[in-house]
């Protein structure tokens, strides 16, 4: 299976004319067919979806929780990192007798974000909570390997709720009842009771979308905001902001560019983090070449020389994302940054998030720290506190295959930049 076909598809109506959306389960930034009106998907509290089904009219359906969780597991062993793509799903509810899994029902159903005022419709409460199904998840991934790991993460994870639909109905041939699945419309087992008596056991809700949909006008000038249909922040040229979305609404954020670049250029988005990092010194760039045990002699510049992570923004293949990331801190540029953005070159979106960006700078250190028997049993213990973040535009030029950037000997093949839209 192609990892892009993993993603679900969300069916939604347009908050401004209702006419039907369907996007990606990557999706945020999406445009009415209908009345053009551009708008963000901002999640408040987890996912939470239905699949609505194939059911009868008279059917007494239940919709039953399942959690669904989907990220990148990674493990720091002596021979370097691994890493594992994690998509797993479990029932919510203790009812052992229902499917355990949504097994392929995400990729062939579409998706529909939880209405609360729908009328006539039972939703069933979790029983299990996030922490105890995450606790269900690691057991299955703890194998051999990575049991004898240094330090163990999930970064880019995403846990949430799905909801199935079941119902009870006599079977057609000894008109015995029977409880059916919703999307299916096969018998599961025989039920001597109404769909609803049988769940009994479990509390009805009325679960939030957790959904704001925030409009995609400049909040300073009203020009239309600019953005890719997976990006996590905003931008308008017009006035010159980049808008993060929040639960609030938008909210400006500090961003720059790098100078060097042209109208041909493409512009690649990078996390600019500095942190506070326990355990280990790490405040200068000096402190870095050590900690890297980097061929260089060791300068009073770089022990005056603030250090900096630099994270690139884009989600990529974990090996390509480590070293592109790596590569940009170990270059740490010093130019000045440009409180701008570029007039007509192409501006790639964000497509990972600051948090997962902090997740991933323990990644980072894993992987640059030599010895790793020295410093590897001191992952567990560092704990990394960002405490300035600011959102720099790195200029690439186009190449045959790769984008490239000469002053810093980075480069990124366009092809998988590409595909790890679907990550």
């Amino acid at each position: 299976m192609r990892r892009q076909d993993i993603d679900f598809i969300i069916e939604h109506p347009c908050p401004q004319c209702a006419a039907p959306l369907k996007l990606a389960e990557t999706q945020r930034y999406i445009t009415c067919d209908f009345c053009r009106a551009s708008t963000y998907l901002f999640f408040v509290a987890g996912q939470r979806f239905v699949i609505p089904g194939n059911l009868p009219p008279e059917a007494d359906a239940v919709f039953v929780p399942y959690w669904r969780f989907k990220g990148v597991f990674y493990a720091c062993l002596e021979s370097g990192i691994s890493h594992r793509f994690v998509d797993l799903s479990r029932i919510g509810i203790d009812h052992t007798d229902l499917p355990h899994t949504l097994g392929l029902r995400g990729q062939t159903q579409v998706l529909r974000l939880v209405d609360p005022e729908a009328d006539q419709v039972t939703y069933l409460k979790e029983t299990l909570t996030a922490r105890s199904v995450m606790d269900d998840f690691q057991k299955r991934l703890e194998f051999k390997a990575f049991k004898q790991s240094f330090w163990k993460a999930y970064i880019g994870d995403t846990l949430s709720r799905i909801f199935l639909p079941f119902y009870g109905a006599s079977d057609r041939i000894n008109r015995r009842r029977h409880l059916y699945d919703g999307i299916l419309n096969t018998p599961l087992f025989p039920i001597e009771k109404e769909t609803a008596d049988y769940f009994s056991d479990v509390q009805t809700i009325r679960p939030p979308t957790g959904v704001r949909f925030i409009s995609g006008i400049c909040p300073n000038c009203a020009a239309d905001l600019e953005s890719d249909t997976n990006s996590l922040v905003l931008i308008c040229r017009s006035c010159q902001h980049v808008w993060q979305p929040t639960k609030n609404g938008l909210i400006s954020m500090k961003f720059g560019m790098l100078p060097g670049g042209s109208d041909d250029s493409t512009y690649l988005p990078i996390w600019r983090i500095k942190a506070d990092v326990s355990e280990i010194s790490l405040s200068s760039v000096g402190d870095f070449m050590t900690l890297a045990n980097m061929p260089v002699v060791r300068t009073k510049k770089m022990d005056t020389t603030p250090f900096y992570f630099w994270c690139i923004g884009v989600k990529l293949r974990p090996p390509h994302f480590i070293n592109t990331s790596l590569h940009i801190s170990m270059a740490q540029p010093q130019e000045e940054i440009l409180p701008v953005l570029p007039d007509k070159a192409v501006i790639h979106p964000v497509t990972l998030p600051l948090s997962e960006a902090v997740e991933s700078l323990k990644l980072m250190l894993a992987t640059a720290m030599k010895p790793i028997r020295t410093y590897g049993p001191l992952l567990d213990e560092i704990r990394i506190t960002p405490r300035k973040v600011r959102l720099v535009y790195l200029p690439f030029r186009t190449g045959h295959h790769d984008l490239i950037n000469a002053p810093y000997r980075v480069s990124v093949n366009r092809a998988m930049l590409h595909h790890a839209r679907n990550l």
